[in-house]
Formats: C-alpha cells, structure tokens, sequence
C-alpha cells in the first residue's frame, strides 16, 4: 500500500489496481480504460503539508488523447494551489472559468470529497457527476450521498457554460464510515441484452460486503460488474475508489 505524504497530489489518468492510504483514509482504486491505458477519466488524491486534510477528485472528460491530459494537469495544478482549504466548490469554478477561457472543446464532470481531520467532517461537491456513495458503520448501510435542492445552483459539468455556481455539502464521519467513488463507465455498463448495471445493481453490490474493508468492497463490485457485463468487452472507461475513514 503507498502512503501518500504530506503536500503530495497522487493520481493520474493511467489504468491501476492499487491501493493507498493517508493519515485517515485508506483507499483501494481500480482504472480501466476502453481505448489503451490512458482513457478519459481521471482520479487524484491530495494531502496538505500538516497531513490534516485528505482531499479526493475523480472524474471523466468526454474525450481521450490530449485533451484529457491537458484537463487532468489543470486539475491537478488548481488542487496544489488549494491543497490546505477545506471547500472544493473553489476548484470546480476554477476549472470551468479555465475551460470556458481556454475554448475547450470537451465537457467534464467531477465529485471532489475533502476529510478534514480536525472536525472530522466531509466537504463534497459536485460537478455533474454521479453521487458519491456512502456507507454508514453505526447503521451497516450504503447509499447515494446527495446535495440536496438548491434553487440557484445547477451543478452542472464543467464546460457547460460560464455562469454555474457550485457548493460544497457538510456533513460528520466517524472512524469506520466508507465512500465509493466511481464515473458513470460503471453504473452504463451494458451486457448482452442491453440492460445497464445501474444504481441499483451497485447499491446491491456494495451492500453484500457491508462494513468490509475497502480493498474487498472493490473487489465485490468489479465481481458483480464482470458476471454482468464481462470487464473485457467494456465499450467505455470506468474508474472506482473504495475508501474507509480510517482518523
């Protein structure tokens, strides 16, 4: 397992099968990408200078080839400059004002979580992209974590246009409580009727380890995913982070 250190944004757009850990997360990740090994999704971890603050991004560009790269540095160049703040609504209206000046002509969507140790609460937002699932240790249950109705703020991926606003949701972990972090490759994964895995199916998933560590949840969903779809015939990119607040 590679402990990430402190001010050090891990990550990349590679496939992997590895797994990680910070001062209070541990995480087990799994890339795979449909078109060689650099496809459009992308995934960072990132750990401040007093190791207090563990943040993780994943996302998907809907594209390949330099365009994701270039995507990806951006992300990890506006993470470093905002590696000690707590809220992520910040790096997401960087990223789209980038973008937007850059005339970019791909669309992206991204969930940033943040876990700041000192009040052991979560800081999510999103930027298009499927709910963050969460698993409670108090109550042995997964579910999708939502922002909740918001009037003015759309959340929408980043590209779609100049003015979008973008929060971040609080929310208290405990020691034990799981995440699981994944781009939409997953959940449209289709099989040989056409039928796509889906939130249910993932839900399902997930909630046949329970509380087991994260390297096994991981490998529980890429179980169910391969008797249902076969990971070899995937048409599109996935990506999943299994992570267990360990502070």
């Amino acid at each position: 397992m590679y402990r990430i250190q402190c001010s050090e944004i891990w990550g990349g757009i590679k496939n992997l099968n590895t797994e990680v850990s910070t001062a209070s997360v541990r995480a087990s990740v799994y890339a795979q990408s449909a078109k060689g090994e650099k496809g459009g999704d992308f995934y960072y971890f990132s750990v401040c200078g007093a190791d207090r603050v563990t943040r993780i991004v994943i996302g998907d560009v809907t594209g390949h080839g330099e365009e994701v790269s270039a995507f990806s540095q951006w992300v990890y160049e506006i993470m470093k400059a905002q590696m000690s703040q707590v809220k992520s609504c910040g790096i997401l209206k960087k990223l789209n004002e980038r973008i937007q000046n850059e005339c970019f002509a791909s669309l992206a969507t991204l969930a940033i979580v943040c876990f700041y140790v000192q009040d052991k609460k979560l800081y999510i937002s999103y930027a298009g992209h499927p709910p963050v699932l969460i698993g409670r240790k108090k109550d042995a249950d997964w579910n999708p974590l939502l922002l909740g109705a918001t009037p003015d703020v759309a959340n929408l991926p980043i590209g779609v246009t100049r003015d979008v606003q973008y929060v971040d949701r609080e929310i208290a972990l405990e020691t034990g409580d799981r995440l699981f972090f994944y781009t939409d490759g997953l959940i449209e994964a289709r099989n040989q009727q056409g039928e796509a895995f889906g939130m249910d199916r993932l839900l399902a998933s997930v909630r046949k380890i329970g509380m087991g560590d994260s390297a096994k949840v991981k490998e529980q969903v890429l179980c169910d995913l391969d008797a249902f779809a076969s990971l070899l015939k995937l048409r599109d990119d996935f990506t999943l982070i299994s992570a267990e607040v360990i502070a």
